[in-house]
Parts: C-alpha cells; sequence; structure tokens
C-alpha cells in the first residue's frame, strides 16, 4: 500500500497531519496536496493484445467493460501494432464489427470534457467507415467520427433522427500502410478540437452537446448503423490500437503523441 512520509522519514497517517476529504489529501504544512487521479478520468481504455486471431477483449480502465462482441473478420491480429505486438483488424467488409457493451452508460458524456484517442493503421481507405461512434438501435443517435464518401475524416453528431453539427478534419485519403495518431478534445463550453499526429486539424469553437443514447454502445472501426440510401455499411480496412477515452481535456495545443502505451489503471 502506498505510504506518506514526512521530510524526516516518518509516516504520516490521516489525523496525523494528514487529512483526507473525497478524492483530495492534503497536508498541514501545504507539502503534500494530491488531487484525483487522472486514473479516476479514464472511462475506457484497450490495448488490444493477444494472440493472433483472438477473440478476447480486456478494457484496462478502472470498473472495466467486460462485454464485447467480434463479428465476422474483427478479431485481435499480429500482422500489425502499434504497441504491444497485436491490434483490432477489421477488414472493410460490412460483416466485420466490433461492439462493446456500454454497460451502466459507463462511458456518457454530453457537454463537458473528455479526450477520445486512437491508433489507425489503413490498409485501404474505405468511404462511409467509422473508427468510433456510440449507438443502440438507429442511425442519428449520438457522436460518430468517421470517413464521409471522400475519405475525409470527420466528426458528427446526431440525435433523434436529425444531423445536428460537423467538423471536417484536413485528414482525407491517409496514406496507407502507417500509423496516425487521432485524438478528439472537447472543452466544456468553449471547443472541440481533432488531432491528428498530435497537430490540430479541426476546430469547433463555442459550447457543444454530445447526444449519447443511454444505451448506447461503443463501436470501433464500423459505423453501427446508416440511413437506408445513404451508403453500404462498411468497416474499416485496417487496424486500431491503444484506445482510450477519459472524461478530461488531455491536449490543448499541438503535442507529440506518446511513444509507449498508456500505463494500465485499473489498480
Amino acid at each position: 500500500s502506498s505510504k506518506f512520509l514526512d521530510g524526516a522519514g516518518s509516516q504520516i497517517t490521516v489525523g496525523g497531519g494528514l487529512s483526507l476529504a473525497a478524492t483530495t489529501i492534503s497536508s498541514t504544512d501545504n507539502k503534500i496536496s494530491y488531487q484525483a487521479s487522472i486514473a479516476d478520468n479514464i472511462m475506457f481504455h484497450s490495448h488490444f493484445n493477444g494472440s493472433d486471431g483472438s477473440t478476447t477483449f480486456t478494457d484496462s480502465s478502472m470498473a472495466p467493460l467486460t462485454s464485447a462482441t467480434f463479428s465476422g473478420a474483427a478479431a485481435i491480429k499480429t500482422a500489425q501494432s502499434k504497441f504491444g505486438g497485436s491490434s483490432l483488424y477489421l477488414n472493410g467488409v460490412n460483416t466485420a464489427k466490433f461492439k462493446v457493451t456500454n454497460t451502466n452508460t459507463k462511458v456518457n458524456f454530453t457537454s463537458g470534457d473528455f479526450t477520445i484517442e486512437m491508433w489507425y493503421y489503413p490498409v485501404a481507405n474505405v468511404a462511409w467507415a467509422s473508427l468510433i461512434n456510440f449507438n443502440n438501435t438507429a442511425w442519428y443517435q449520438g457522436p460518430v467520427l468517421l470517413f464521409n464518401n471522400t475519405n475525409t475524416l470527420y466528426l458528427e453528431n446526431s440525435f433523434g433522427g436529425s444531423l445536428q453539427w460537423t467538423l471536417n478534419t484536413t485528414l482525407s485519403n491517409p496514406t496507407l500502410n502507417q500509423w496516425y495518431h487521432i485524438a478528439v478534445v472537447g472543452t466544456s463550453g468553449q471547443h472541440v478540437k481533432i488531432y491528428v499526429n498530435g497537430s490540430l486539424s479541426a476546430t469547433r469553437s463555442g459550447s457543444y452537446t454530445f447526444s449519447i443514447p443511454t444505451a448506447g454502445d461503443i463501436y470501433l472501426g464500423h459505423s453501427a448503423f446508416f440511413p437506408s440510401g445513404v451508403a453500404a455499411v462498411n468497416s474499416i480496412n485496417g487496424y486500431i490500437d491503444e484506445v482510450r477515452i477519459s472524461s478530461s481535456a488531455r491536449y490543448s495545443a499541438n503535442f507529440t503523441p506518446s511513444a509507449s502505451a498508456f500505463a494500465d489503471n485499473n489498480g
């Protein structure tokens, strides 16, 4: 277990110079001030580590989600990975799907701070294929990060069967067979930003609302539903690795993506 020591190396305990209130620990001399761990802000985190062809899923966040469905060619593959030797693979065919059951709507944000980030490796560019979306049983039910008919990455939010707003990025026809770090960051009451490889690619200024359905599950690499007549429902043709969703705005300016996998925060 963790211990807090004073300058002489003696252990400080609650009631002996250390106070604990909710998620804040502080000391009487103000030399210790611990705010709620960033681990508490992680709602979802998957390394997609595993053996080739595996359909075993692990969420490494606190209070992890445990139920996932691999369909069609969707599986963990060792052919490509950003970290850990494997990643989630989908083959661009509409039967390839990956869904995580969002038990008790654990991953849910409407207008507060958030960060959605992942690594993406395209084998082929597929129009109308989604990197991530939150949905239940119908199209136009929540935020979707996807490629449109010109293979340009954009974010849209819909609710109740109608499109609410969109945000186009500068990423179009991504270069094949290389890894991209993609991060969507929302700062409450200020803006939504999308970063590609750490560089700002799109900004939507002002307040925003995300309409995640009450029972909205998490789909990776596949657009859960499309309205009739829009296009075939396709999966990405490529790999996704190191997906993390946080209830904090992790990036506010251009940054260098992590050169290693994010540490687990499930202890």
